[in-house]
């Protein structure tokens, strides 16, 4: 099974795509619930991240389909703060892995002696 499809030369995630698609077809007024926003965030933290893909995907989706007010409400502000902790949890291990910053041994140079004038 294919991860990703093309749509106009960008890559997205097919799956989710897929999901969406059947969510909204053949019932109710075409809009994405707020049951339906559930399960959308549901399958974009099933990997535990949030990739470009994912992104780019959810924002195809965002362009493309309706959601109800409070759908909208719910996947943005869930998606927002299950983001916000995915980034600044990869910012604490990255910054932790980092080693110090090796100084560069510098020769200390002696200050120039200063020759007495004999008279």
């Amino acid at each position: 099974m294919a991860y990703y499809t093309t749509i106009k030369g960008k890559r997205y995630d097919k799956e989710l795509l897929d999901l969406t698609e059947s969510l909204v077809a053949g019932r109710g007024d075409g809009r994405i619930s707020l049951k339906d926003a559930e399960k959308l965030l549901a399958k974009v933290k099933d990997a535990n991240s949030y990739t470009a893909v994912e992104k780019s995907t959810m924002e195809y989706i965002r362009k493309n389909f309706k959601f109800t007010p409070e759908a909208d409400a719910y996947f943005r502000t869930e998606i927002r703060k299950w983001a916000g902790t995915k980034t600044a949890a990869k910012k604490k291990t990255a910054s932790k892995k980092k080693p110090a910053a090796k100084k560069k041994a510098v020769a200390k140079k002696k200050p120039a002696s200063k020759k007495k004038k004999l008279k």
